[in-house]
Parts: C-alpha cells; structure tokens; sequence
C-alpha cells in the first residue's frame, strides 16, 4: 500500500476518496473518519502543505471529541502531529494549546503505551522549551525518560537526556 511504503502524492488520493465513503457510510461521528483524516492531514503535512494538514487534524479532533467511545490513541496521535506543524510553523498559541491538551489526555487516558507515552512527552518537552516553559520541559522530559527506559530504547532516551539538559542550560 501507499502507506507503507510513504508514498505520500499516491495515497492523497485515496485518503480523499476513502474520506468521501467513510462519510456517506458512517453517521457522524464515526472514528474511521477521524482516522482517515488524520492519515491524510499526515501525507499532507510531509508534502509540505501545512495549512491543509491543520484544516483536517481540526476536523479530526473534533470528530474524536464527540465520540460516545473515544479513541484516546489516535486522538493523542492527531493532537501530537498537530503540535509539531505549530512548532514549525511558529504558531506559539496553537503549539501551547496543543501540548497542554495533549500532555492531559496522556494523563488520563488508562494505558497509554509506552511509545506514546515516550513520544509524547519527549515532544511536550521540546514544545514547552520552545515556549519557555522550562519546569514544564523538564517534567515532561523525566516523564518521557521514564516511559523510554522501561522500553529499552536507549537512543530516545539520550534524546530526551538531551532536551532535558537544554532546558536546564536555557532557564
């Protein structure tokens, strides 16, 4: 599929088409079409099209709010691309905006995995350095450390050693 092999100009398509069907199929709201959304607005982003990936990870989290059954791993998912295109795009408000939310769903979610928990608390911690919350990235960052070495991923974990000295070094 295009997906596996990051075929990003071949797979626009499909998400598109497969957005239309899932819309006509499901009642809204409907998780497959928060999910194909956000697999979009991630090809989307790749290409260099951030502004069209914001519009669908907007539409994205919205459908993932109102689900009677919440899909909180591919709502966290939307929530952490979404703050790394406010991160590149400088868009201070929308990057704390979107750390905070995404740092409290990890927090009450039940059993987030160990890669999210690392992955996004290893962002919130670059994010929150970038918005000159220092406590805030440190906090994340030893959170993140903790999730990275009970997984035995010790590169992640000097990556996170890493934001976690800057932040200290910065403050």
């Amino acid at each position: 599929s295009y997906y596996e092999v990051y075929d990003d100009i071949n797979a626009i398509p499909q998400y598109l088409k497969a957005i239309a069907i899932r819309d006509a199929c499901y009642e809204y709201p409907h998780f497959h079409q928060a999910h194909t959304r956000y697999n979009l607005a991630n090809s989307m982003h790749w290409i260099g099209r951030p502004d069209t990936a914001t519009y669908l990870l907007r539409e994205a989290l919205d459908i993932y709010d109102g689900l009677p059954r919440k899909d909180t791993t591919n709502w966290l998912r939307s929530l952490k691309l979404l703050s790394v295109i406010a991160r590149e795009s400088n868009d201070v408000n929308l990057l704390r905006s979107t750390t905070i939310a995404m740092v409290n769903l990890l927090e009450i979610f039940t059993q987030p995995s160990l890669l999210d928990q690392l992955q996004v608390y290893h962002d919130a911690s670059i994010n929150f350095q970038e918005l000159k919350d220092f406590p805030a990235s440190v906090d994340c960052g030893e959170k993140g450390l903790v999730a990275a070495r009970k997984r035995g991923d010790l590169v992640l974990a000097a990556d996170i050693l890493n934001t976690i000295a800057g932040s200290y070094e910065l403050s």
